[in-house]
């Protein structure tokens, strides 16, 4: 359990979203940092496997780490060590996770895991703590595997992963939680079905099979997307067309720039994760400064500005499907006119809640813990943090409503 203060530090969120501040005095509640921002695999919708060069290479100074560890860490709930580049290619991301998770963070890393890891490297990753690891698997066989995840080596993936999970039963550890990622598109959708016959005997302890972010031309020749909707991001019946539409209707910020760290190997500090251009960053960290002179920056100022009721109106929204397409990170980018932000064009309109919905797992965990548990800390952070969030209390609502059914997405048990 987190130091009272990180709950505390909660509510201070939650008051300066409200009041739609645009300086912010609280520490983030969750933080992205990147270990590196290159990679050893081809994938044509990435643009770092494009080798676009919209980043420098490089890979971040465990003391950079460090020093940002030290000053967010009793604040930060959740770690995501990874996103442009492959976490494992740098060589203390074992350690980097284990500084995070006895600070009381959980820590989560996506591979694609077709690289060479020595046995010490792998026993160092399950020692660390690390609590989820996704790995990048799209395809039970070489030849559908091979299609997107360009230069990578499918025996090798499920050699890594089966080592991995036999670390953790040597050692007698339940973590990492190895999940396996399934990007469907058309060239692979025949293959879903034997995902959960195969999961277990390949070393996951589950799986999620969600639709892919299709290449954009001219790197697109061969791709198409799924022909069933609900792996079809593209499709209005799926869910990421519903959180579009829902988008549309938000009034509140983007929870990104008032709870969310993206810190880059090379010190940059990006508004989210959807930021796929260092020329489109927001601010540098300098240790000697602290985090806040960075998320304080006039750029991020500006964008928590565009939020506010009396800032100018934004432009049209464009037809649903343009508007998914032209969204996804390079396309948004490229699409900026002159004194704009990434925010105007915002990457990731479906996914501007995404603190809040940290916060609401937050205040759920301490609920169950405060009511099954009678644990009086659990009660104490819970009205540390301004109580369960209204929207939780409302979907706790409507899950005991009278011939309500719990919804669940399209992977395993785990």
């Amino acid at each position: 359990m987190k130091p009272l203060r990180a709950y505390t530090n909660i509510l201070q969120m939650r008051l300066a979203m409200r009041a739609g501040r645009v300086r912010l005095r609280h520490r983030p509640i969750i933080a992205y940092i990147e270990p590196t921002s290159f990679c050893n695999l081809r994938c044509p919708a990435c643009p770092t496997g494009l080798r676009l060069d919209l980043r420098p290479r490089d890979a971040i100074d465990p003391q950079r780490f460090d020093r940002a560890l030290d000053e967010l860490g009793d604040y930060v709930f959740k770690l995501y060590l990874y996103n442009w580049g492959e976490p494992f290619l740098h060589k203390q991301t074992p350690e980097m996770i284990a500084g995070a998770t006895a600070r009381g963070i959980s820590v989560r890393l996506s591979s694609n895991l077709s690289l060479p890891l020595s046995d010490a490297y792998i026993e160092r990753i399950v020692r660390s703590g690390l609590d989820h690891l996704v790995v990048s698997l799209d395809g039970t066989s070489e030849q559908t595997y091979a299609r997107y995840r360009r230069a990578g080596s499918f025996d090798l993936v499920r050699a890594n992963l089966r080592r991995i999970a036999e670390t953790k039963q040597r050692l007698g550890l339940a973590t990492p939680h190895i999940e396996w990622q399934f990007l469907v598109f058309a060239h692979n959708e025949h293959e879903i079905e034997q995902v959960p016959r195969l999961y277990r005997d390949w070393g996951a302890d589950s799986y999620v099979i969600t639709g892919a972010q299709m290449p954009e031309p001219p790197h697109d020749e061969g791709f198409a997307a799924a022909s069933r909707a609900q792996y079809n991001i593209y499709h209005p019946d799926n869910p990421v067309q519903q959180q579009m539409r829902a988008s549309r209707r938000r009034t509140a910020p983007c929870s990104w720039l008032y709870g969310v760290a993206v810190l880059n190997p090379s010190g940059t500090v990006s508004p989210c994760c959807g930021t796929a251009a260092q020329r489109d960053d927001f601010a540098t960290y300098q240790p000697e400064q602290g985090f806040l002179a960075a998320w304080n920056s006039s750029t991020f100022r500006h964008a928590r500005r565009q939020f506010r009721p009396d800032a100018p109106a934004r432009p049209a929204p464009l037809p649903l499907v343009e508007e998914t397409i032209q969204a996804m990170g390079v396309p948004a980018s490229n699409a900026l006119r002159a004194g704009e932000t990434i925010c105007d064009r915002c990457p990731m309109p479906f996914y501007q809640d995404f603190a809040e919905t940290e916060i609401d797992a937050i205040a759920a965990g301490l609920l169950r813990q405060a009511v099954r548990g009678r644990d009086p800390r659990a009660a104490l952070r819970l009205l540390a943090m301004g109580g369960p969030p209204p929207r939780l209390l409302r979907r706790l609502a409507a899950a005991r409503l009278p011939g309500s059914r719990r919804r669940t997405a399209a992977s395993s048990p785990g």
